[in-house]
């Protein structure tokens, strides 16, 4: 059985990087849990690299110091404030994915979720009201609730037993707020299951194919070039990985 850092280490390296343009204006909220991007950065290969170091920060429990040493090593212009919002909240994202698959696991023993936060003030007082909601594991509750709700959010949520549960007092449907999430957060793993993640996957290979069929190579070539990209791109989404696999071939890179 995988560890909880080892389903988050998993989860980290299986995200799509996508530029910011595309992250932000096609990806709907729940898919981009599942994608990753950068504002501000608009070279595809940038991104990697910052997520690259998060995603060793992750595996090798770098500080952010490290981290932010080695994103400037490629000389990527992100100011601190910033470094550390992207350091923090894909750990926190990571870590709660993990977190997540072994409470899922161990869901028979302790089949209650209860909602903590650092109970500082530096919580955003909109989460602070969660402090402490008890609800079940299955519940739709932390389907759109599961932190982080937003970016640096340090929330958390743990399995507790029945007895526990019952012993803090289990939250009342009536009691339970909207989702407070914002900014894209706050899905749970529930949402992005395998199934999920292929039609994501299947979405971001929609938009490179786009990308090619619009670039000034793709201009330049034949009639017959972009009658094929026409085609490739009325193709089922579940073919289009391998369709384009293709399409590079075509184009020779």
């Amino acid at each position: 059985m995988a560890s909880e850092l080892e389903q988050a280490i998993a989860y980290a390296l299986s995200r799509d990087v996508v530029i910011g343009d595309e992250y932000y204006s096609v990806l709907t909220a729940t898919q981009r849990a599942q994608a990753v991007s950068i504002a501000g950065l608009a070279e595809i290969e940038q991104v990697k690299y910052v997520m690259a170091q998060v995603n060793s920060a992750i595996i090798n429990g770098s500080t952010f110091e490290q981290f932010q040493a080695n994103v400037n090593l490629e000389n990527i212009d992100l100011p601190r404030h910033r470094l550390r919002t992207i350091y923090q909240t894909n750990l926190q994202s990571a870590y709660s994915h993990g977190r997540w698959i072994r409470q899922q696991e161990d869901k028979k023993n302790k089949p209650y979720l209860i909602y903590l936060t650092k109970n500082d003030n530096l919580v955003r007082p909109e989460h602070q009201f969660l402090h402490k909601t008890i609800r079940p594991i299955g519940d739709a509750f932390w389907l759109y609730s599961t932190p982080p709700l937003d970016f640096s959010c340090r929330c958390k949520t743990r399995g507790i037993s029945t007895q526990e549960a019952e012993q803090y007092g289990i939250t009342l449907a009536v009691d339970l707020p909207e989702s407070v999430a914002a900014n894209g957060f706050g899905h749970s793993p529930e949402l992005y299951n395998d199934k999920f993640k292929s039609l994501v996957q299947d979405k971001v290979s929609e938009l490179m194919l786009g990308n090619f069929k619009q670039s000034s190579q793709i201009a330049q070539i034949n009639s017959r070039i972009n009658t094929a990209v026409d085609k490739v791109l009325s193709k089922p989404k579940t073919a289009l990985n391998k369709l384009l696999d293709a399409a590079k071939k075509l184009l020779g890179i």
